[in-house]
């Protein structure tokens, strides 16, 4: 919490206030002179409609413009923290407001994680199992059982569904971002600073229809974060962090990250509580993660061990050589990039934790401390497979966190010293530009082709994998809006940056589809080089399959099987295909 207030200290004023030009300044150099080298910071090139945020942001630092900027931001603050009716009324509207800021800027590029295939698996009924083997119980439940029951129910989209949850979670995040201000026992505009930071991250960027456990996971770890200080500054028990923690479990892997602020925090309250011991009710809640751990420890340990070696030990390196590719430089860069993107507060946060005179560390620096480590450690050890401009959602449950921590240390520096309340709209502005920049690109799908296009061209030059991925996103793109020539194009380039046997077999479908034999035969070359004979044909009679043509394709499955006899595969699949109505006549 927050020292009694004093003069402000101008060295650190200043810093604080350089703290949040920089980004500021950032943003608007790359807008004007972009580099792919800082896509975390580079969204106004294909976000027109960000410069006016950032503008605003940049004119907030101005002390004139803050200062008149800071009395509605004030009044936000006032609101969340009275304990009154007009408290609630103002979390009511809060929580609406942030929802619908959510709904209108719905994601329509899909370019983050595997959007376009969860998407697509609920919308062919695919097994979500099936294609989704890492997946947990709670996930599979709200992304798979429960969207399908909403679009049974009321035939709709299953994207509908998503942004309804989706715009649920950001309602959420508005929730948290008030009650720790209130945890703070902030006023006025350091309390609506710290609410607008903490709601300002890259978990609010993923409540615009992305469904995946993480997106969930992100709001559980936040509201972790804040039932962690309640419990640090006396005002809570255990028993909301314990179940809070007890739920993320089944949710994501990664949930294993806040096992180390349940034991520190449990440890924090016990040890206080030692002389008059402690509550029955936080004796009892410490059951709850054992319990889930119990339960899913097997399988979150075969998860971490075996499906995430990819992630942790890249390209089948060791660890020793998984410990040097965290720092290579080029990594590093990516990591700081991601970090910027779904934590923009968190240099000014820094800075700010640094000036003792405002921020004591005390339990709640400890527990702050156990939040976000293990997120942070993330970002160095963790190499996701499509690469980091893609799959940053991976490192949204770190941004949450580590916002929660920067509104903590930004809220007590400006309620500390009156005097920097004028830097309190350059400071909630900060974290509302450059979210609001990211998803003004993602509601704009010819804006998020362009920032694929753009991480094509680089500089850097992406490593293969990563190229095939934003190729096959180029092409996935160009499919849905019938540009069929220009998808078969990405999809073959696709192919030879990562010629795996689903990036060759997707390229011959997209040649086919677009009447390009020459391309679907060199697709069966590359088939048949790099896999058995019969690859080639079975391959050819999926694609041929998944296009309608079902008298194509169980003539390539005939012919499958007799280049191999003994391929059980490709038996299995003739007989499947065999068992359809001839669509037309087969091919000679």
């Amino acid at each position: 919490m927050p020292r009694a207030s004093r003069p402000d200290a101008a060295p650190a004023g200043r810093a604080l206030a350089v703290a949040l030009a920089l980004p500021a300044a950032a943003h608007l150099l790359l807008g004007l002179a972009p580099s792919m080298r800082f896509w975390g910071l580079a969204d106004l090139v294909d976000a027109p409609g960000a410069w006016l945020l950032w503008l605003v942001a940049a004119l907030a630092l101005i002390p004139l413009v803050g200062r008149v900027l800071a009395r509605p931001l004030a009044g936000l603050g006032d609101a969340l923290t009275d304990s009154g009716a007009r408290g609630g009324v103002a979390l009511t509207a809060w929580a609406a407001t942030v929802a619908a800021f959510a709904l209108a800027l719905d994601d329509r590029g899909y370019f983050v994680g595997d959007f376009l295939l969860r998407l697509g698996s609920i919308r062919q009924a695919h097994s979500y199992g099936h294609m989704f083997p890492q997946a947990l119980p709670l996930d599979v439940l709200l992304h798979d059982t429960l969207a399908v029951a909403f679009v049974r129910a009321t035939h709709a989209d299953p994207l509908l569904y998503e942004r309804l949850l989706g715009a649920l979670r950001a309602a959420g995040l508005g929730l948290l971002s008030a009650a720790l201000a209130r945890t703070l026992r902030l006023r006025g505009a350091p309390a609506g600073a710290t609410a607008v930071v903490a709601t300002a991250s890259g978990a609010l960027a993923l409540g615009t229809g992305y469904g995946k456990g993480l997106a969930d996971l992100a709001l559980l770890a936040a509201a972790a974060a804040v039932a962690a200080m309640r419990v640090a500054t006396g005002a809570g028990g255990l028993g909301p962090l314990a179940a809070l923690v007890a739920l993320a479990l089944p949710l994501h892997r990664s949930a294993v990250a806040l096992l180390p602020l349940f034991v520190v925090t449990a440890a924090l309250a016990l040890r206080r509580d030692a002389p008059r011991r402690a509550s029955w009710r936080d004796r009892a809640s410490l059951a709850l993660p054992v319990l889930a751990l119990v339960g899913l420890g097997a399988r979150l340990f075969g998860l971490l061990t075996g499906y995430d070696r990819q992630h942790l030990l890249p390209a089948g390196a060791g660890p020793a050589q998984a410990l040097a590719f965290a720092f290579e430089p080029r990594h590093l860069l990516d990591a700081v990039n991601a970090l910027l993107l779904v934590a923009p507060a968190t240099l000014a946060g820094l800075v700010a934790a640094l000036d003792r005179r405002a921020v004591r560390g005390g339990r709640i620096g400890v527990v702050l401390f156990a939040a976000a480590l293990p997120f942070a450690l993330e970002l160095l050890l963790v190499h996701p497979r499509q690469g980091m401009v893609r799959d940053w959602d991976v490192f949204a449950t770190a941004g949450a966190v580590i916002s929660i921590a920067a509104a903590t240390a930004l809220g007590a520096a400006l309620a500390t010293t009156p005097s920097r309340a004028w830097l309190a709209p350059a400071v909630a502005l900060g974290s509302l530009a450059p979210v609001g920049a990211m998803m003004l690109r993602a509601h704009d799908a010819d804006a998020a082709l362009a920032f694929a296009r753009r991480a094509l061209a680089g500089p850097p030059q992406r490593p293969g994998p990563e190229r095939a991925s934003l190729h096959q996103y180029l092409a996935i793109s160009l499919a849905r809006e019938q540009r069929t020539g220009e998808a078969a194009a990405e999809f073959r380039a696709a192919a030879l940056e990562a010629p795996t046997e689903v990036q060759l077999v997707l390229w011959l479908r997209a040649a086919l589809g677009a009447h390009d034999l020459g391309s679907a035969r060199d697709a069966l070359d590359s088939l048949a080089t790099r896999f058995p004979s019969g690859a080639r044909w079975l391959a050819l009679s999926r694609a041929e399959e998944s296009l309608g043509r079902l008298a194509r394709a169980r003539d390539a499955a005939r012919r499958a099987v007799e280049a191999a006899p003994r391929d059980t595969l490709a038996r299995a699949w003739a007989k499947r295909i065999g068992a359809l109505d001839a669509a037309e006549p087969p091919v000679r």
